[in-house]
């Protein structure tokens, strides 16, 4: 009997160690996958890339076409720690000002508290699902040391 119980103890424990949550490593290849298919903009925004994404942040490049009153090349940098994902919509939003929007032809940045990117509501519960990763991985990102 002592002997079927620690066998049924070391089966629990091995069960219990494989139900862990996601990785890093596989939380990132997801939302890259994700955040590559489904991110859009406005009418005028093209050719949008997810060119980075750690556990802190990530960095979109885009373009926006003014027609022919010429482009503007655009980077987008986020942090991880999305306050959420607006259901209408699909803007990510956040509790601060901390979206940069840099137009990389003029140098000039620009600070929002929503993303002036958005995710598309292509595929079952996606927007509730990159939400929860996004703030999954940025559990990963260390916290800064502050003095005070």
């Amino acid at each position: 009997m002592k002997t079927m119980k620690i066998l049924f103890l070391f089966l629990t424990l091995i069960c219990v160690g494989k139900s862990v949550g996601q990785t890093k490593e596989e939380t990132i290849t997801w939302l890259k996958e994700k955040l590559g298919q489904y991110m859009e903009g406005h009418s005028r925004v093209e050719d949008i890339r997810l060119v980075y994404i750690n556990e802190c942040e990530m960095t979109f490049t885009y373009v926006v076409n003014f027609g022919t009153a010429g482009i503007q090349n655009r980077k987008l940098i986020m942090p991880t720690n999305v306050s959420g994902i607006f259901s209408i919509d699909g803007e990510l939003y956040f509790n601060a000002e901390v979206v940069q929007d840099i137009n990389t032809d003029e140098g000039w940045v620009s600070y929002y508290r929503k993303s002036t990117l958005k995710l598309a509501n292509r595929e079952a519960d996606i927007r509730n699902r990159v939400e929860k990763a996004l703030k999954h991985l940025a559990t990963f990102c260390e916290k800064r040391k502050e003095t005070f």
